[in-house]
């Protein structure tokens, strides 16, 4: 068993197409709707995850973020999640001076493929003590596969390199995930489209094993595909919002996996997308959107204290926005303002616009399909646009005269980002890539995952050892699963 050193994973999503044209009901029920399938105690499981930080959750300083877009942004899109993991040595390579003077100022470019096997044959390398017998098969072997001590992990399989997905969840329920979050033993998921009648909160131990049903904490069969919003960690509780009268942020334990009670309550029809605890503060998006492809106006941002009994609007008049990221000075977001084909990176003060549109920025266009993660004074996003055209991007929130600039050009329909502050790692045609934070050559890491859409290729988290992502091959068919990075 390894050693863990980090404490959460997460990831949430802001904006849901749950399949449905009906309208949310603003009296979907309380707590009182609640059909709790199974909230005794849980097996926390054998971790077989890698390491993972202890740090105490503090979305406002996120190091990472985990996530993945959902394609269009009102067909679900995930929020971004605390990623912080030991990414080993690494040589550093070429570096790039092309960034502007707020950049770090080291950052390192790396290549693709298989690691240099310097005089090794094609498919061979040394990774032992003899320096002169090329005596590994990278290209099959499992405990050095693509690169000496690459470990696939589990019964994962090794081949051409690539290390084969290993399935940690599969439930027994028609489900899409649109939101998820990673404790050191444990995965928690929210059901909230892709079957009309059942939202729900499932988990299941992080180690794969032979039960990967996984075990439904709580389930509502006759609420909105919309309602159940917001996933994410407040110490030990596991927090999810679900829109009624009043609309609720329930809790539950992450030790021992019960009772679910409520953590407080607020106005009738309030969501709670990118559901976040920063500095003893809640933040989330509260979306109006109530069938796919639709964009809502009147949408909000908006914070509540620990001990506060009140809601505060911070941003107002939105269209669908999702990815919102929290940092000490500012609030940024994706939204489309009007329409779902037309995607824009936003940002406004941390304190709110004060009822000033004027106060909200349009930092840059994106994309439909575009998602949004932090990695200390950067946002990272993809532009998913078909070969040639689509890229990775950044733009450093923290320094003036920052401009969006290209990170890689040349992908082919990116989705889902990750990072562990040494790479992104991403979906191209259903298959995860990595590649270093400044560029380089994407280095493609597992055989295609079929999934049937763009938001079954969320990813969810990555820690020193996985990647953990989403993906399906048919509607209402998502499974969890992981790949060693």
């Amino acid at each position: 068993m390894r050693t863990l050193i980090s404490l959460v994973l997460i990831v949430s999503i802001s904006a849901c197409n749950c399949g449905s044209s009906n309208a949310p009901d603003a009296g979907t029920p309380d707590a009182g709707a609640m059909v709790t399938v199974d909230a005794g105690s849980i097996d926390a499981g054998v971790v077989d995850a890698g390491v993972i930080d202890a740090g105490a959750l503090d979305a406002g300083q996120r190091d990472a973020g985990a996530v993945v877009d959902a394609g269009e942004a009102d067909a679900g899109v995930i929020d971004a999640g605390v990623v912080i993991a030991d990414a080993g040595t690494i040589d550093a390579g070429a570096v790039d001076a092309g960034f502007d003077a707020g950049s770090p100022a080291i950052c390192p470019i790396f290549d693709a493929g298989l690691v240099d096997a310097g005089s090794c044959a094609a498919g061979t390398a040394d990774c032992d003590s003899n320096p002169n017998d090329c005596e590994t098969s990278i290209a099959t072997d499992p405990m050095n596969c693509g690169r000496c001590g690459r470990v696939c992990g589990s019964t994962a399989t090794c081949a051409t390199g690539l290390c084969g997905a290993t399935l940690l969840m599969d439930p027994d329920v028609s489900s899409n995930y649109c939101h998820a979050l990673f404790t050191p033993s444990r995965l928690y998921a929210v059901t909230c489209w892709g079957n009309n009648d059942l939202s729900e909160l499932r988990t299941a131990p992080i180690n794969p094993g032979s039960n990967i049903l996984g075990t439904s904490l709580v389930a509502y069969n006759n609420v909105s595909v919309v309602a159940m919003r917001g996933l994410t960690l407040d110490g030990p509780d596991v927090l999810f919002g679900l829109e009624g009268n009043p609309s609720r942020v329930f809790e539950v334990s992450s030790v021992d996996g019960g009772p679910i009670t409520t953590r407080f309550h607020t106005d009738a029809g309030t969501r709670f997308d990118a559901l976040q605890v920063v500095d003893d503060t809640y933040f989330w998006i509260h979306n109006r959107h109530t069938a796919g492809g639709m964009v809502a106006a009147g949408g909000t941002i908006k914070s509540r204290g620990r001990a506060d009994t009140f809601d505060t609007t911070l941003v107002s008049g939105l269209g669908l926005a999702y990815n919102l990221h929290v940092t000490p000075t500012k609030l940024l977001w994706m939204e489309a303002r009007t329409t779902t084909t037309s995607i824009s990176l936003y940002e406004a003060p941390r304190a709110g616009t004060g009822g000033v549109a004027a106060n909200i920025r349009l930092v840059t266009a994106a994309t439909p399909g575009s998602y949004l993660i932090r990695s200390g004074d950067f946002v990272y996003w993809t532009e998913k646009r078909a070969a040639p055209n689509g890229k990775l991007r950044r733009y450093e929130f923290a320094h003036p005269n920052a401009v969006a600039q290209d990170v890689v050009t040349g992908l082919d329909s990116p989705e889902g980002l990750a990072t562990d502050g040494t790479f992104l790692y991403f979906k191209q045609n259903d298959a995860m890539y990595r590649v270093g934070m400044c560029g380089g050559t994407p280095q493609q890491l597992s055989p295609v995952v079929p999934a049937h859409d763009s938001q079954a290729t969320e990813i969810y988290a990555v820690d020193s050892t996985y990647v953990y992502f989403v993906a399906g091959p048919g509607f209402g068919d998502s499974k969890i699963y992981r790949v060693a990075k």
